[in-house]
């Protein structure tokens, strides 16, 4: 049984895991910002950037990860635009990085 009411909660600091949200025109400038692991996963997963890409970061943090989704246009993200995204990632909590829906 899915609980509904449990899929989209309030952001009070829980643990979460990061996704970081960009699209073809961010995506070189998001990448060159980020460590040498993060490129090189991001190309391994060949992501670039576009809608419904999806990659599994490392983290700097022992046992942690992140995750970069592609979406049509970064500024203009709404609910829908991460459904696909849902379908590649495993079960958990996730927070949205420096976007807002």
């Amino acid at each position: 049984m899915t609980f509904y009411d449990q899929m989209i909660l309030t952001d009070n600091g829980q643990a979460a895991t990061p996704i970081h949200v960009v699209d073809k025109a961010s995506f070189d400038s998001w990448l060159a910002a980020q460590p040498e692991a993060v490129r090189v996963a991001t190309k391994a997963q060949k992501f670039v950037g576009g809608p419904n890409d999806v990659a599994i970061l490392p983290s700097e943090k022992s046992g942690g990860w992140a995750v970069v989704a592609g979406v049509a246009d970064a500024a203009k993200l709404g609910v829908w635009h991460l459904a696909r995204a849902s379908t590649n990632l495993p079960e958990g909590t996730y927070r949205l990085v420096d976007a807002d829906v």
